[in-house]
């Protein structure tokens, strides 16, 4: 558990990684101090965002200072700046690859029965949610390119025209997005398959709060394969 300054380390895992995917679970602490297991979609994609974030924090401002990347950090409050150093340790620990580029990928899939599954990659492993996404923004720029074509052809304003090609527009770009998802986790299962060690489970437990009407999660331990 996090607790004040003294931050917990899990035993070392030297098999180096060169691409892992660790199907992650979520947990929140409830009212009787128990921990149960949370698969909504809503709270597993809010988790796994803020899982993500934190662990992609170096990464980014790495990109930020040799000039790849606009954003900047959002400033950081003692206690969360802890949490995501403490956080990282953990990862560097049990995920060599993402101890030497300190980026992941989250991606989650929601079955038949409504529950929802999260999965964090690191390394090479975080191409398959990239090239899987391609298709994504390529049916958003032909939908475009087409928008401006019937806004010549039909002497429309632009906007328009984005609207007279709305319905084909959204089922284009929901056929790629269903074909996402497929990809990604057909490749997922196929890597889970195989049963190497890099892959090893991930479960994350969470403190919940209620201030006015937002809920707020803190992370409050990791542990890769109970560890």
């Amino acid at each position: 558990m996090i607790s004040g300054v003294n931050l917990y380390s899990g035993t070392s895992n030297n098999n180096p990684s060169f691409g892992a995917v660790h199907p992650a679970r979520m947990f929140v602490r409830t009212e009787g101090g128990e921990f149960q297991e949370v698969t909504s979609r809503i709270t597993v994609d809010r988790l796994r965002r803020q899982v993500s974030k934190m662990l992609n924090r170096r990464y980014n401002q790495s990109a930020k200072n040799a000039g790849h990347c606009s954003s900047k950090p959002s400033p950081e409050k003692p206690e969360a700046k802890q949490i995501r150093e403490w956080l990282e340790e953990k990862f560097r620990t049990f995920d060599k690859d993402y101890d030497c580029h300190n980026e992941v990928r989250t991606f989650a899939r929601t079955n038949s029965n409504g529950e929802t599954k999260a999965y964090i990659m690191s390394g090479d492993s975080v191409q398959i949610a990239e090239n899987a996404a391609q298709p994504i923004g390529t049916a958003w720029r032909e939908a475009n390119d087409r928008a401006e074509v019937v806004s010549d052809n039909l002497n429309i304003s632009y906007e328009k025209a984005k609207d007279y090609l709305r319905g084909e527009r959204e089922e284009n770009v929901f056929r790629a997005k269903f074909s996402y998802f497929n990809k990604v986790y057909d490749t997922i299962r196929e890597i889970l398959g195989r049963n190497e060690l890099k892959n090893s489970h991930l479960d994350l437990f969470f403190d919940m709060t209620l201030k006015g009407k937002n809920l707020t999660y803190k992370l409050v331990d990791a542990k890769f394969n109970g560890n």
